[in-house]
């Protein structure tokens, strides 16, 4: 399970009626096992997760924002009940882009 959640938009002057956001956005991803939950699997879906979300070729997402990064790569936790093993990781992901003051919904 993928848990992503859209943080904190900071935002900045850019210069005449331009706004440079900087948004923070934590992804979270989690799994289930029995005792086959490892570091070694934790440390698999961190890698699957960064190729899902950022295209090593392209930071920009197609256009979509002006640069993306990941500023967090990935804390493990493990948690050990009587049945199962349950892992997870989070990660952090920033992305810059500028918009117009008036419309923030498509990056200029």
């Amino acid at each position: 399970m993928l848990v992503v959640n859209d943080v904190a938009d900071t935002l900045s002057d850019a210069g005449r009626d331009k706004l440079q956001h900087s948004l923070r956005v934590d992804i979270t991803g989690m799994m289930r096992g029995g005792a086959t939950t490892t570091i070694t699997m934790l440390r698999a879906l961190i890698g699957d997760i960064a190729r899902a979300v950022m295209d090593p070729e392209d930071r920009t997402m197609g256009n979509v924002c002006d640069t993306m990064q990941f500023v967090d790569g990935g804390g493990i936790q493990l948690e050990q009940t009587t049945e199962e093993v349950v892992g997870s990781v989070a990660m952090t992901l920033m992305i810059s882009f500028v918009t117009d003051r008036g419309n923030w919904s498509v990056k200029i």
